[in-house]
């Protein structure tokens, strides 16, 4: 290990110099610490890479397989059940939300967008922000600040029920934006154990 000269750090006039033990102490976590960032870094691409790797397989390669098959579901050999499901997922950006939430509105599905409202004070304001809230507090029962969004799995849920209805020829409703709610409608296997 490389002897390090401690001799120029500036410990305050009142602070007492630590032993040159604990700054060797000191020094050696802080190698090991950087040692360990860089080696989770390396982990986090590696799983980022399994993870695609298991994404490719479930999303492209066992459908694709299973439907040149002509197979929809497949029990192995050794036990295990292949099924191919439908999967839709949306999502709503924040880039895209201003126009989500007009489609929404416009379309009569405003019931999906849950709306909070919130106002932001200076600290020097406490009076101010008191009374606004004792105000909201009478007239609405909390605090007040305004943020609006649509939970993932009721947009979800929604853009499912929404594709259906649109799918249906008689249909002659709004039809769903899909690029900015990024629609992804996908094959996905799933393989389970009997």
């Amino acid at each position: 290990m490389t002897e390090i000269d401690f001799s120029a750090i500036d410990f305050g006039e009142h602070a007492a110099a630590p032993s040159s033990d604990r700054l060797v102490e000191l020094t050696g976590l802080v190698a090991e610490m950087e040692i360990a960032e860089v080696a989770l870094i390396e982990a986090q691409a590696v799983l980022a890479q399994r993870v695609a790797r298991l994404k490719g397989i479930q999303e492209h390669e066992l459908p694709e397989l299973m439907l040149e098959l002509k197979q929809p579901v497949l029990h192995t050999s050794d036990g295990r059940k292949i099924e191919i499901k439908d999967v839709v997922r949306g999502t709503l950006p924040e880039a895209r939300r201003p126009l989500g939430h007009a489609w929404l509105i416009d379309s009569n599905n405003a019931g999906l967008i849950k709306r909070t409202v919130e106002v932001a004070f200076a600290a020097v304001e406490g009076q101010e922000a008191q009374a606004l809230l004792e105000t909201m507090e009478i007239a609405y029962g909390g605090n007040a600040r305004q943020v609006m969004k649509v939970e993932p799995s009721t947009l979800t849920a929604f853009i499912k029920k929404q594709l259906v209805r649109e799918a249906d020829p008689e249909y002659k409703g709004e039809r769903l934006p899909q690029d900015i709610f990024e629609v992804k409608q996908f094959k996905h296997a799933k393989v389970s154990k009997k």
